[in-house]
């Protein structure tokens, strides 16, 4: 009887350990920060000047250049991005987002951009849709169809003053409501490269540094 009872407390000291062991690993893998993949390419002009809306000349006084790996950047009064932190812009700036996509399965896509203010969503040069005007945080809906292969995708967008924000997505059609997914996150039809190719050519970037609150 001693002797299962020895087992029996054996096993449960087994278990936890193992148990502790468990907790010890996801607490490490959380603590981690893994690298991320940086696809999308940002220039942010700083105007010179009040910005009327999205074809008002840029005439920047800064320019910055940078990687992200998505198309958020919270609403809020601060120019923002989880990979870099609060920015020193707030107001009156364009920013020039884009990534190479390439398209899995031909057919139709829908489009999803939030944004305050205005914006542009160009696809291989081609305008799918806009908001030129500024205004409070938005959603502007729109599709395109796409043919099998590399595209170039690129939004324009401008924040003139108050509160900013913007975020992109994009979702194969026919497919469940709520399954869009952020850009450039991969999908079973789509996925986004980044500018290593010379088959999409990309905006010339100056050699600038972004200056955020670390």
């Amino acid at each position: 009887m001693d002797k299962d009872n020895n087992i029996s407390e054996d096993r449960a000291d087994y278990f936890f350990y193992f148990l502790i062991l468990l907790i010890a690993i996801y607490i490490a893998i959380k603590s981690i920060h893994w690298p991320v993949e940086k696809r999308i390419d940002v220039l942010l002009l700083l105007q010179d000047g009040q910005i009327e809306n999205l074809d008002t000349p840029p005439k920047p006084k800064t320019i910055a250049d940078f990687e992200v790996d998505t198309i958020h950047f919270p609403e809020g009064e601060v120019f923002y991005h989880e990979n870099f932190g609060y920015s020193d812009f707030s107001q009156e700036f364009f920013l020039k987002a884009q990534t190479r996509m390439e398209v899995k399965k031909a057919g139709q896509y829908n489009f999803s951009i939030r944004s305050d203010d205005g914006f542009r969503l160009s696809i291989d040069g081609k305008k799918i849709c806009q908001h030129p005007q500024g205004r409070p945080m938005g959603e502007t809906l729109c599709s395109a169809e796409l043919e099998k292969g590399f595209h170039h995708y690129e939004i324009f967008y401008y924040q003139g003053y108050g509160y900013l924000g913007l975020e992109a997505r994009y979702e194969y059609q026919p497919s469940m409501p709520g399954q869009s997914t952020i850009v450039p996150k991969h999908s079973l039809n789509m996925q986004f490269i980044g500018r290593n190719s010379d088959e999409v050519k990309f905006h010339h970037m100056k050699n600038t540094d972004l200056y955020v609150n670390q």
